[in-house]
């Protein structure tokens, strides 16, 4: 991440920004976000849209008539 930011910004503030990367990663890493993880890879984004809810919890399967794949 902090290769694509030092890629990403050049100018004067490109330091304070680097240095930002480790303080968001922990702060991901406690939040635990990162619950599922979903293959969009030759699928439409209906397709993965409705993955993303079911695995979330705010569709059920039936609902969404989705058949999930484990990871």
């Amino acid at each position: 991440m902090e290769r694509r930011i030092k890629l990403r910004e050049s100018g004067i503030s490109q330091e304070e920004y680097v240095s930002r990367v480790a303080e968001l990663n922990a702060i991901l890493d406690y939040a635990h976000l990162e619950d599922f993880v979903l293959i969009n890879e030759n699928r439409t984004l209906t397709e993965v849209a409705r993955e993303m809810l079911v695995r979330a919890g705010w569709f059920s399967d039936a609902t969404a008539g989705l058949t999930l794949r484990d990871n």
